[in-house]
């Protein structure tokens, strides 16, 4: 398995983890954005997790009410979950860059798009918007990314991996390898998106993870000899824990990880509320805290101006009290 384009890229160097140092991460933003509080809630990583991942499903019915294709939507969620990896939703929340960061992913793989149909499409579910509320989180967004938009979508090599394995195995086996390959690109652009296999796996082990799943037998056979018994374990256990969803990662059963398995939509939305709740309260200090330190500034500044406005009113006495020819008549 050839992985040296990837090595390379901003893709790995910046959004390849282990779940433990994926987990860390997340705490750590977390309590960042905590820590101007006095009294902060019992905020987790497992509720803004949750949180992140409503908002991954908000915007995918976002993209397929907008009609883009699976490149947009992949690249749309992706820049949602790498933006959260350094943002909490105590200092930004999620649902405020939803058409920001469709419009950017839109942008970044179509070239553009009329922002006056993209305004009008938004206010077809209820969503009012303007163009400079479209454009000013724009910078934010990509200055979070490190500037690297570029998603590497492991769906894009299925069409190359599909001409290998009807080489490898002939046309008796064509409709079987179509078949493996058609379920194993619904996975990739639709439940894989609700995981976090992106930051744990490359694109080629999600690739082979998603065929594997579909048609074990086929692949144990083109893989034995090919992959490494390393490499093969790695696609096995990826498969395993995000595409079945049978088990998570041994050790890291605790971490603030998506694993994979079926969503349950009304539980999520339930599970989000508490999370919102909280990052409400947080919120709601922050602003307090900002509120005050703002008065304080401005009271500050008035004591400074006052204290100036007697510097300047003594110092004029005394030139005049000074001046060899008297005060003014």
């Amino acid at each position: 398995m050839d992985n040296s384009g990837y090595i390379l890229s901003t893709q790995n160097r910046h959004y390849s983890f282990t779940p433990t140092e994926l987990s860390s991460l997340r705490k750590h933003t977390l309590e960042l954005s905590l820590t101007p509080l006095a009294s902060p809630p019992a905020l987790t990583a497992h509720h803004t997790l949750k949180i992140l991942t409503h908002y991954t499903l908000t915007l995918s019915k976002l993209c397929h009410h907008f009609g883009v294709p699976s490149a947009v939507r992949g690249t749309a969620i992706t820049i949602l979950h790498r933006l959260y990896l350094h943002l909490s939703p105590v200092t930004t929340h999620p649902k405020t860059l939803l058409l920001p960061i469709l419009l950017l992913a839109m942008k970044t793989e179509l070239g553009g798009t009329s922002i006056s149909q993209f305004i009008r499409t938004a206010e077809e579910v209820g969503l009012s918007t303007t163009k400079k509320e479209l454009q000013s989180p724009e910078l934010m967004i990509a200055a979070g990314l490190r500037w690297s938009l570029t998603v590497r979508h492991p769906w894009r090599g299925l069409d190359g991996a599909m001409v290998v394995l009807i080489r490898e195995f002939g046309d008796q086996e064509d409709a079987r390898i179509r078949k493996a390959s058609q379920k194993a690109r619904q996975w990739l652009t639709g439940d894989c998106f609700m995981t976090d296999a992106g930051f744990l796996y490359t694109p080629s082990q999600l690739l082979w993870a998603a065929l594997w799943a579909q048609d074990q037998e086929l692949i144990d056979r083109y893989m034995k000899g090919r992959f490494s018994d390393e490499v093969a374990e790695k696609i096995k256990e990826c498969a395993d824990v995000f595409v079945f969803g049978t088990r998570k990662i041994a050790g890291c059963e605790e971490e603030a990880i998506r694993w994979g398995g079926a969503v349950n939509e009304k539980e999520l939305v339930s599970e989000a509320k508490v999370g919102d709740r909280m990052v409400h309260l947080a919120r709601k200090e922050l602003d307090q805290g900002r509120k005050r330190a703002e008065e304080e500034a401005l009271g500050r500044e008035a004591e400074e101006r006052e204290r100036r406005k007697k510097k300047r009113k003594m110092e004029m006495e005394k030139m005049k009290a000074d001046d060899v020819f008297g005060p003014a008549l």
